[in-house]
């Protein structure tokens, strides 16, 4: 699994973190502990979700007197040494009581860079502190082993982020320690996971369809039949015998739907094949938390439901591919979707008329997109991986050509991260505003105001304590292929990283 693989990293950079700082105070090179005070506050921020700590002696004044970092808000004051014994503890506390900081902070934690010591007596701690300040002697002095003990409880995102903050710092590449520089130039950098908000409820009825009557009717009809259909085909065709259609977006498992339409709704065309005396609602994390298998199940749903809604906005799912393309609209050679920023918008399909047949197409490029769906903890995201495809018909993958190789070698990080914001705002503006037409199979034919889109979008994680990265160090500018340029940007670039669907 990613989680373990990225747990199991960073044990490795923390060792490497550890030697690097034993090597140092032994040569009293008290330069590192500088630097290491500008790495600890990112990984603390993410470990504790202590998001305004700051490093004092890089913002307030060099050497602030007993604490090195602090967050006002949590009212936690850290001090971080590589000197582990229990004189540089007293040292500590004497100077955090002289200077009354206990007014400021609720708490004191000495996290030492080397080693902790097995066992601290504490004798003579009471004495200073006077009972003016609560410190606990195996509660606040922590060395790496209790950072890692506070990973393992993380999500993914989170032990990923801290897994790329130290492999900046410390991986086998980095050489002995980081630069200065490094480690106090930062930005903003975003993962390609879009929070995903569900609905309230979940309903789920058993179905009541005559399967023999219903294969036995389909030799007459346009879905065809037989004994080992599955059950979702057996549901399409009773509803075409009865001269109604719906959409995608439901599942059978365990000869019930499951859906995020009411089915106890008599007007629904599914309500007609199932039995209304079994309808029952759940809250979506009751359904999918039971066990793996009704996980899968619920993911099912949720890109069943994804790709209803993007039928509805002209963009089709492409079997083949595995992905989704935005299609023409109207027999329009040329699509473009609104995109602040952009006056004419962004480009999302066109068609390409042969030079010597003007009538007849030469290949049709589509802008697409794949998507997982993701959990970590309940908050589920979707996972959006910007694409190209090309079509020789509007949907029929053109596997002779070029295009997609081309757009590929002319296109950087910046033009990905692009493209995936746009996906993002495409979903926001179009899924978490508008309705969609009621149960209506055809959905460019009639567009009818109805149900909402049941799913509803919100920002990419991001994190804003990476090291800064020089794009042009390590993305070369490249010679365009052909005479063609690619679709220039027009908002500011922004690094992003891609999980792989």
């Amino acid at each position: 699994m990613r989680s373990e693989r990225a747990q199991a990293r960073i044990r490795e950079l923390m060792s490497i973190f550890v030697t690097e700082m034993k090597g140092a105070s032994s040569q009293n090179d008290t330069y590192v502990n500088q630097l290491a005070e500008n790495v600890l506050v990112p990984l603390f921020k993410i470990a504790h979700g202590w998001n305004a700590l700051r490093n004092l002696n890089e913002i307030e004044r060099r050497n602030f007197p007993a604490i090195d970092l602090a967050d006002d808000d949590a009212r936690v004051a850290i001090q971080v040494t590589a000197t582990p014994d229990s004189r540089k503890v007293k040292e500590t506390l004497e100077t955090f009581i002289n200077h009354k900081l206990y007014d400021k902070y609720d708490r004191l934690i000495i996290y030492i860079l080397t080693e902790k010591q097995r066992t601290y007596s504490g004798s003579g701690f009471a004495e200073i502190l006077d009972g003016r300040f609560s410190f606990d002697k195996d509660d606040d002095i922590w060395d790496y082993r209790d950072f890692l003990n506070t990973t393992n409880g993380l999500a993914f995102e989170s032990a990923w982020r801290i897994e790329h903050i130290l492999e900046q710092h410390f991986s086998d590449n980095q050489g002995a320690f980081f630069h200065h520089e490094q480690a106090t130039q930062t930005e903003e950098v975003f993962l390609n996971l879009l929070e995903l908000t569900l609905p309230n409820e979940l309903f789920v009825a058993q179905t009541a369809v005559d399967r023999e009557g219903v294969i036995k009717e389909s030799k007459h009809r346009r879905i065809r039949l037989n004994q080992w259909s599955a059950a979702r085909d057996i549901i399409r065709a009773a509803l075409e015998q009865e001269g109604l259609g719906f959409g995608t977006d439901w599942v059978c498992h365990e000869g019930k739907i499951i859906t995020f339409h009411a089915l106890n709704n008599p007007d629904l065309p599914l309500h007609k094949v199932i039995d209304s005396g079994t309808v029952e609602t759940f809250a979506p994390d009751s359904f999918y938390g039971i066990d793996e298998d009704y996980e899968r199940v619920f993911k099912d749903l949720l890109r069943r439901t994804l790709q209803q809604s993007l039928y509805h906005l002209g963009v089709q799912w492409q079997n083949e591919d595995k992905l989704y393309i935005f299609v023409d609209l109207g027999g329009e050679l040329l699509r473009r979707e609104t995109w602040p920023g952009s006056k004419d918008g962004r480009m999302v399909y066109r068609r390409i008329m042969k030079d010597n047949k003007p009538d007849e197409a030469l290949r049709h490029e589509h802008f697409g997109f794949r998507t997982q769906f993701k959990r970590f903890g309940e908050q589920w995201y979707l996972v959006i991986t910007p694409e190209w495809f090309a079509s020789y018909d509007g949907y029929q993958k053109d596997k002779f050509g070029n295009f997609v190789e081309w757009k590929k070698r002319n296109e950087n990080n910046t033009h990905v991260a692009t493209h995936a914001r746009f996906i993002a705002h495409f979903l926001k503006d179009k899924l978490n505003k508008h309705p969609l037409p009621l149960f209506d199979d055809d959905a460019f034919e009639e567009d009818v105001p109805g149900n909402p889109s049941f799913l509803s979008f919100g920002e990419f994680v991001s994190f804003s304590e990476a090291p800064a990265l020089d794009d042009n160090a390590y993305l070369p500018n490249k010679k365009a292929s052909s005479k063609q340029e690619p679709e220039a940007d027009t908002d500011q670039p922004i690094q992003m990283t891609l999980l792989e669907p």
